[in-house]
């Protein structure tokens, strides 16, 4: 389980350090506006079919974040690091919740494209988990 938890946060740090650079240089929206307009242009593309698409990547993603945390507590038997993970599983809650709520109401034709994201949210989650993985790799291999 050791090695499964290594490889998904090692995946995860290295998935969000460009993220991550571009959040600390203070320069994001133009990599959250290439998201957005390749995301709009995939969804009008693939049309109805997007949307059982999004919804299977957000369950997908879900299902992925229920690994890492469950891993990662099972894993790491640290106080600090229980706790910390505990914050990013409520956190995470949060946002699935909001991303689910945005993606039900964008169906519905209730907001539009760029609304179903709150950036503030998106770089405090990309925070979170290139922050977690990175310590999680550094008490694998210290530990």
């Amino acid at each position: 389980m050791s090695i499964s938890l290594g490889i998904m946060a090692g995946i995860i740090f290295f998935t969000y350090s460009l993220y991550f650079s571009r959040i600390i240089k203070g320069n994001p929206q133009e990599f959250e506006m290439d998201i957005l307009k390749a995301l709009g242009g995939w969804v009008i593309v693939r049309g109805m079919a997007s949307r059982r698409s999004l919804w299977m990547l957000l369950y997908v993603s879900l299902f992925i974040e229920i690994l890492y945390f469950g891993f990662t507590m099972l894993v790491i038997d640290n106080l600090a690091m229980q706790f910390i993970t505990g914050l990013a599983v409520g956190l995470e809650i949060f946002h699935m919740v909001y991303m689910g709520r945005n993606l039900s109401r964008f169906f519905k034709g209730a907001i539009a494209l760029k609304e179903i994201f709150s950036w503030r949210l998106e770089r405090i989650s990309a925070l979170l988990f290139f922050t977690h993985s990175f310590l999680v790799l550094v008490f694998l291999i210290t530990y």
